[in-house]
């Protein structure tokens, strides 16, 4: 009996109930064989009424109000219209700055506002700001450094503030003084660097993880020490680049971290880290290996914002499924760099692009895959009505059709391949 071997992308043309079920025994969001939109996406942006489309943090607070720090502004989202809050010179009751860099609302329902020019928090009795003073002689104990970029919160109710170039501080809320970390750090490294904080995020142990432009802390905040882990040319299971945007802890207390330059998996237990990288011909890796984001939704997926495209990553799997902006789908990503992810109160998740504004994902609403024929498939191989279909193992799918049998075998994923069944053959 002959057969045909061709790529996975022949499968099919026409997308029947049949075929849906194809789709969910492959059980993979994304492949060779998939559309450029494999999901549907609403944009929110300067027409809509954002301030401007350049999102780089994005904050659901406990009323309910989506808020979206801009490079213009701080945007108010009530479900229909946006509320824009901006700097205005002389008015000290305004916002610092207009660049939001990033937004943290604390276990008493307070917001604050990191700008690049200071740290703000909101009066919502009166909608005014209060800014925070930066050290100078006037103010020795304010803030270390104007640009802020990070925010969480200890047990106790104080805040720790990441700055770009003064390193960590920590906020007493009810007096606003700063007092800066003191930190011991081990092994020694560029201090210039490792006060360029980029990131903060607390491990499921109570230890402090600092995302820094010379590599990634794990800090003791009881006895102000850190180790610092970074990249060596020499060893595969280090750090893959010193440049750090993003750190991420999941419910399951593993640590992710992101670089200029790979996804990074903490281990704990060999105290090194496992890499993730864009590989060219593996259309089942990152879509860039520069990582801006990193998120875990409800149902425990990791989303991966990168500077070329948006990653969903089942751990345990390998396997990242790839968005990207397609300029033929008004329904896909409006903009390929994804900067920050957040996922709202109703399963919703929200995407801030540098460039595109908003993306309002409801996972309820996705779209499934479109198989296609190619110039491979046997002549008139037209598979619009589909009978019969059954998984012989976790690998191979049997799909009878009105012209013939289909075999596909798809493996570790990273090859598939697919054999037609014809009376002529």
């Amino acid at each position: 009996m002959e057969t045909k071997s061709t790529s996975f992308r022949n499968c099919t043309r026409g997308l029947t109930p049949f075929i849906i079920m194809v789709t969910l025994a492959l059980s993979s969001w994304n492949s060779v064989t998939a559309q450029q939109s494999i999901a549907e996406f609403e944009h929110l942006s300067i027409e809509q009424g954002l301030s401007q489309s350049f999102a780089n943090d994005i904050l659901q607070d406990h009323r309910g109000f989506l808020w979206v720090a801009t490079a213009d502004g701080l945007n108010r989202y009530d479900g229909t219209t946006f509320k824009i809050y901006q700097h205005t010179p002389g008015d000290t009751t305004s916002l610092s700055d207009n660049r939001i860099s990033v937004l943290f609302e604390d276990s008493r329902g307070r917001h604050w506002v990191g700008t690049h020019n200071g740290l703000n928090r909101l009066n919502h009795q009166h909608t005014k700001f209060i800014q925070l003073p930066v050290r100078s002689p006037g103010h020795p104990n304010g803030l270390s450094h104007p640009l802020v970029n990070a925010i969480v919160e200890e047990e106790n109710g104080t805040l720790l503030i990441g700055t770009y170039g003064g390193g960590i501080d920590r906020l007493n809320p009810e007096s606003g003084t700063f007092t800066p970390l003191a930190l011991r750090v081990s092994p020694d490294g560029d201090n210039a660097a490792l006060k360029k904080i980029t990131s903060l995020a607390f491990d499921n142990t109570g230890l402090l993880w600092a995302g820094t432009g010379g590599g990634v802390l794990k800090i003791d905040l009881l006895t102000q020490s850190a180790v610092l882990y970074t990249n060596s040319k020499d060893d595969s299971s280090s750090l893959s680049n010193n440049f750090v945007n993003s750190v991420f802890c999941d419910r399951s207390g593993r640590i992710w971290i992101g670089t200029d330059f790979g996804l990074n998996l903490y281990n704990p237990s060999t105290n090194d880290f496992t890499r993730y990288y864009h590989e060219e011909d593996n259309l089942h890796s990152l879509t860039s290996s520069t990582i801006f984001s990193i998120y875990e939704d409800r149902n425990g997926k990791l989303w991966i914002g990168t500077i070329d495209g948006l990653n969903r990553f089942t751990p345990g799997t390998g396997i990242f499924a790839r968005l990207k902006h397609s300029p033929h789908d008004e329904a896909s990503l409006s903009d390929n760099k994804i900067m920050t992810i957040h996922e709202d109160r109703g399963g919703v998740l929200w995407f801030g692009t540098q460039g595109g504004g908003l993306n309002k994902f409801d996972p309820n609403r996705r779209k499934f895959y479109h198989f296609r024929d190619t110039e491979d498939a046997p002549k008139a191989f037209h598979i619009n009505r589909v009978y019969a279909i059954t998984q012989r193992s976790p690998d191979e799918v049997w799909v009878g059709t009105t012209n013939g049998l289909i075999h596909i075998e798809y493996g570790d994923r990273s090859h598939k391949r697919v054999f037609y069944y014809t009376p002529s053959s």
